[in-house]
């Protein structure tokens, strides 16, 4: 997704990683997934876990601005875009767009949402995303959602050129390009959580990073 701050274009998808980042719990949850379920991939980016995914699913979603699904770059090791290496490598997968998001009534077994909240310069934006995991999780579904909030780096922004605080979080310039990354601390997300009607089923506080699996919240 793009942002417009005081003039500056902020590209979120400036901060995805690429298929060698990849997160080793993430992945265990992964692993730990029950085989031919329905994946939405929220905030592919560069497919960091698609491959992962893929193995798991009967269907699987990624979901993207669709600049980011459509703009040629490295994906996996090949020179493609999301949407090309998905229709040639991924053969449970087809991708959606965030401009093409109402259009669909698809409900999932299991969401990730790994990173994609931190990158997000907006609360109103940042808002819809947890109403859409909502919305398109299965009554039985849950979603794996992380951010990384504590690192030694965080506090040297204050003191690189080009850096600017803004909300929670920086934004920062590498060359003609911004990007933005939001210190969002673990209270912070349940509260995104559960003002959107999802509930905590279990949380964890690993080196800096927060992971919340969230259900449904049940209503009576």
């Amino acid at each position: 997704m793009h942002y417009l701050v005081d003039n500056r274009l902020i590209k979120s998808e400036n901060a995805a990683l690429s298929y060698q980042q990849t997160n080793s719990i993430i992945l265990k949850y992964i692993e730990d997934l029950p085989a031919n379920i329905d994946i939405l991939d929220y905030g592919c980016g560069k497919c960091r876990y698609s491959r992962q995914l893929n193995k798991k699913s009967r269907k699987l979603v990624l979901f993207y601005s669709e600049i980011q699904l459509s703009r040629k770059q490295m994906i996996c090791g090949c020179y493609v875009s999301v949407r090309e290496y998905a229709n040639s490598h991924l053969d449970n997968a087809i991708t959606i767009s965030v401009e093409e998001q109402d259009n669909n009534n698809l409900s999932f077994d299991f969401i990730l949402c790994a990173n994609v909240i931190s990158a997000i310069p907006f609360e109103n934006e940042r808002k819809v995303v947890f109403d859409n995991i909502n919305r398109h999780l299965k009554k039985t579904g849950y979603a794996l959602i992380t951010v990384q909030y504590y690192n030694s780096y965080f506090k040297s922004y204050s003191d690189k050129p080009g850096s600017i605080k803004y909300n929670d979080g920086w934004i920062i310039q590498r060359g003609k390009d911004f990007s933005f990354y939001g210190i969002i601390s673990p209270s912070k997300l349940i509260d995104y959580c559960e003002n959107s009607g999802l509930q905590i089923m279990n949380k964890k506080l690993i080196q800096g990073s927060v992971y919340l699996l969230v259900n449904k919240e049940e209503k009576y």
